[in-house]
C-alpha cells in the first residue's frame, strides 16, 4: 500500500509572469496497443474510444497540464524523440486533438462551471458545540456567539453535546446556556449524559444489531479504552440526518477573519499558508474582519455544486491564470458537479497538531514570528501561536480539517470513537462514501484558545507520533478509488469489508503495516526538516539544534524495530498488544460503518421525535 503523507504545502512569493493565450490541458485515459504502433484510447467521461498512434498518446501525455499551446508545442516538439524542430506539424496535431475533446481549454471549462444546474439546499439545523468539562471555554466561546448573534441577529438554534465526566462540569455548562439563551432570547438546547443515553437507546431499538453501534455513540461506565471527541461527531450526524449543521468545539472563539494574504478566486491546488507568531494574543489578532455573516456564507455554500458556487463570481469565481499547471485528468475537484459536501474554515491562536516537526519544517516567512528571538522561540515551543489555514477558497478532495459546516442531507458517515484525529478520518470516510464530495476550505479562520498547561514541548523529545485515525484514513483514502457501487451505504459497506480483510492479517503482517506507515510518516518528516535546514540562511542557533534533534530522533525510530505504538496508547503495550489494539479499533469502526446507514434512516426518520426539546 502507498501512503500520501502531506504535511502540508506553502508556496510564497511571486511567480514567474506566464505566456499570454488560453490554457489546454488533455483529458484523463486509458490506453490500449494495438499491432503497428497504434492504440486505442479510452475516454471514462465520455465513453468514447479514439484510435491514434503511441507518438500521438506520448503527446497527450505531455499535454495533461493546463499551459498555452505554444508552451505545449515546445514541451511535445522536444520531448519526442523525432519531433524536434517540428513545431508547425505538432501544432496541427494538437488542434486536431483539440476538436476531438482531447483537449480541454480553459475557457470552455469555465462555460462547464457556469452551465451547471443549482442544488436546492437541505434545511439548517442549527449550530452544534462539542463540549467537554471545559466551563471556561464554553464560556468565551458562547460569550463570542452572543456577539455574532447581537451583530448580525440570525436568530439560529445551538445545541451543546456535553460530553463532560464531571458532574459539576454538566451543571456549569447548563448555567452558562441558560444565561446565553436568555441574554440572546435564543433556543439553546444542553445534550447531556441523561438525554445522550436516551437519544441512543431510542435509536439502537430501531437497528438490527444496534447493540454494536453502542461503542460508537456512548462512553461505558467501565470502559478501560477512553473514547474521544468521535462520539459527539457519530450523535451529531444522527441528530441532524437529512438536514446541514455546523460544527465547533468549545475552545474555539467564533470570531472570523480573513487570511492577511488573501487570495481571490476558487483554487483547486495548493495548501495552507500557515503563520506564526510571539503571543496566542498577536495570532487572534491577526488578518481582516468579516463583513458579512459567516454562517450565511457558508450556508451559501456547504450542499452546492461547485459549478454555481463559482458562478456567484468575485472571490469564488474561475480564473485561468489559477489553472495554469494543473493537471486536469487527474484534479478531481476540477469537476463542477462536485459537491461541497464540507466546509473548512482554518484556525488562529492555539496550534491544533499533536506534533512539532511541521512547525519546524514551516518556510521562513511563516516561521518568522516563531523565531523573532530566542524567548519568542522558547515560548512558542511550549505554546505554538499559529494561524494554520488556506488564504484563498480552495476544493479538494483530501483533508484533515475539522469541518464547520456539515450538508448531512444524505447518509454521512461514523467516525472513530476512539482518540484524537477523529476528524480527518471523517473527512476520508466522506470522500470514500460519496464519490462526488469535496471540501471547500475558505480563507477565514476561527479563535482557537486550548485550555492552559497543554504544552508541546514532550513533542520535541519524541519521533513523529500520529492517532491511529490517520492511518485508518488514509487507508480509507488509499481504497476509495477500488469501491465501484454508487450507493453510500454500500460504498460504506464494502470499506467495512476492507477493514475486516486487514484486521484478519496474521500478528507480523499487522504489525509490519503499522510499522510501515509510521516509517513513511516519520521518512517525510525527515526529509521536511532536511529541506527547511539545507535552504535556512543564518538559520537561528536554537532553532537548528531543536530540528536536527527531531531529525536524529525520527531517523532513529525509523531504524530501531520498536513496538508500533501511536498517540494515545499506553507506552507499555508491546509489539502484539499493538496489534490487539488496533485490531479492536478498527473492528469497531469497521461494524459501525455496516449498520450506519440503518441507523442513519432511523435517524431521520424519527428526527422530529428526537429534536422535539431541541
Amino acid at each position: 500500500m502507498e501512503f500520501s503523507i502531506d504535511l502540508g504545502t506553502q508556496t510564497y512569493g511571486a511567480p514567474p509572469k506566464p505566456p499570454p493565450g488560453p490554457l489546454y490541458a488533455s483529458v484523463d485515459g486509458r490506453a490500449s496497443s494495438l499491432a503497428n504502433g497504434e492504440v486505442i484510447f479510452f475516454v471514462p467521461a465520455t465513453g468514447k474510444s479514439h484510435v491514434m498512434t503511441d507518438q500521438v498518446l506520448q503527446a497527450l501525455n505531455l499535454c495533461r497540464e493546463f499551459r498555452s499551446l505554444d508552451e505545449h508545442v515546445a514541451r511535445v516538439a522536444a520531448g519526442i524523440e523525432g519531433l524536434r524542430g517540428q513545431n508547425e506539424g505538432v501544432r496541427r496535431v494538437l488542434e486536431g486533438l483539440l476538436r476531438g475533446g482531447l483537449l480541454v481549454s480553459a475557457p470552455d471549462l469555465e462555460q462547464r462551471f457556469a452551465a451547471t444546474a443549482a442544488l436546492d439546499p437541505a434545511p439548517f439545523f442549527g449550530i452544534c458545540i462539542r463540549a467537554c468539562d471545559r466551563p471556561a471555554q464554553l464560556q468565551r466561546l458562547l460569550a463570542s456567539l452572543l456577539d455574532y448573534e447581537r451583530r448580525f441577529s440570525p436568530g439560529h438554534r445551538y445545541v451543546v453535546l456535553d460530553d463532560s465526566r464531571l458532574n459539576e462540569s454538566v451543571r456549569e455548562h447548563q448555567r452558562l446556556l441558560r444565561e446565553f439563551a436568555q441574554a440572546g432570547g435564543l433556543r439553546a438546547h444542553l445534550v447531556a449524559r441523561e438525554a445522550w443515553d436516551g437519544i441512543v437507546d431510542r435509536l439502537l431499538r430501531e437497528v438490527p444489531g444496534g447493540e454494536a453501534l453502542r461503542p460508537l455513540l456512548q462512553r461505558g461506565a467501565q470502559d478501560a479504552t477512553p473514547r474521544g471527541g468521535g462520539i459527539g461527531k457519530n450523535l451529531l450526524t444522527l441528530l441532524t440526518a437529512g438536514q446541514r449543521y455546523a460544527l465547533l468545539d468549545d475552545d474555539f472563539v467564533f470570531d472570523l477573519r480573513r487570511h492577511p494574504d488573501f487570495e481571490p478566486g476558487l483554487h483547486f491546488a495548493g495548501g495552507v499558508a500557515p503563520r506564526t507568531f510571539a503571543s496566542r494574543e498577536a495570532a487572534l489578532a491577526a488578518g481582516n474582519p468579516i463583513e458579512t455573516d459567516p454562517v450565511a456564507l457558508h450556508l451559501g455554500l456547504c450542499g452546492q455544486r461547485l459549478g454555481p458556487i463559482t458562478a456567484r463570481g468575485g472571490d469564488l469565481a474561475v480564473i485561468e491564470p489559477q489553472l495554469r499547471g494543473l493537471n486536469y485528468g487527474r484534479l478531481a475537484s476540477l469537476d463542477p458537479e462536485r459537491r461541497a459536501r464540507l466546509t473548512l474554515n482554518g484556525h488562529r491562536g492555539s496550534a491544533g497538531a499533536s506534533g512539532m516537526a511541521w512547525l519546524l519544517a514551516l518556510p521562513p516567512v511563516a516561521r518568522a514570528g516563531l523565531v523573532a528571538d530566542r524567548d519568542t522561540y522558547l515560548r512558542g515551543i511550549k505554546d505554538p501561536a499559529v494561524w494554520y489555514g488556506a488564504r484563498a477558497f480552495r476544493a479538494s478532495v483530501a483533508n484533515n480539517f475539522t469541518p464547520f459546516m456539515v450538508d448531512n442531507a444524505e447518509l454521512m458517515p461514523c467516525t472513530s470513537p476512539f482518540g484524537r484525529s477523529e476528524d480527518a478520518l471523517f473527512g476520508a470516510l466522506v470522500s470514500l462514501a460519496h464519490r462526488d464530495a469535496v471540501a471547500l476550505e475558505t480563507p477565514f479562520s476561527v479563535g482557537h484558545l486550548q485550555e492552559a498547561g497543554r504544552e508541546r514541548q514532550a513533542a520535541m523529545q519524541r519521533a513523529e507520533t500520529p492517532d491511529i485515525n490517520l492511518c485508518l484514513a488514509e487507508f480509507a483514502r488509499h481504497i476509495a478509488s477500488e469501491v465501484h457501487a454508487h450507493d453510500p451505504g454500500r460504498r460504506l459497506g464494502a470499506a467495512a469489508g476492507r477493514l475486516r480483510d486487514l484486521v484478519a492479517a496474521d500478528e507480523t503482517a499487522s504489525a509490519n503495516y503499522l510499522r510501515e506507515y509510521l516509517t513513511y510518516l516519520r521518512t517525510t518528516v525527515v526529509h521536511a526538516l532536511q529541506q527547511a535546514l539545507a535552504t535556512a540562511k543564518d538559520p537561528p542557533l536554537y532553532w537548528a539544534a531543536d530540528l536536527r534533534g527531531l531529525v536524529e530522533r525520527n531517523g532513529r525510530a525509523i531504524l530501531e524495530r520498536g513496538a508500533p505504538r501511536f498517540a494515545g496508547w499506553p507506552e507499555d503495550l508491546d509489539e502484539s498488544a499493538c496489534v490487539q489494539r488496533f485490531r479492536m479499533e478498527a473492528e469497531t469502526l469497521a461494524a459501525g460503518l455496516e449498520r450506519w446507514p440503518q441507523a442513519f434512516d432511523a435517524a431521520r426518520a424519527q428526527h422530529a421525535r428526537l429534536t422535539a426539546a431541541l
